[in-house]
């Protein structure tokens, strides 16, 4: 994730009560996580809210969390 993709991010943060929204998001280096971290902070999104999960981990991440289920953000 880098400036590039902010207006994509903006735009779902359009379409979600974001608030209340718990992310998941995977990465491969923990330098990767590093900028992760600042760019959820530019948008507003609450540390407590995302759940980071290097990539062979993703797994452990959905039980702690419950993202089973995906939202249908554009309809």
């Amino acid at each position: 994730m880098s400036d590039v993709d902010m207006p994509y991010f903006k735009r779902i943060l359009q379409s979600v009560n974001f608030k209340n929204t718990v992310w998941q998001i995977s990465y491969f280096e923990e330098s990767d996580k590093i900028r992760f971290q600042q760019q959820f902070k530019k948008l507003g999104i609450k540390a407590d809210m995302i759940c980071y999960a290097k990539i062979e981990n993703i797994d452990e991440c959905n039980r702690l969390i419950h993202c089973n289920k995906q939202q249908n953000l554009f309809n």
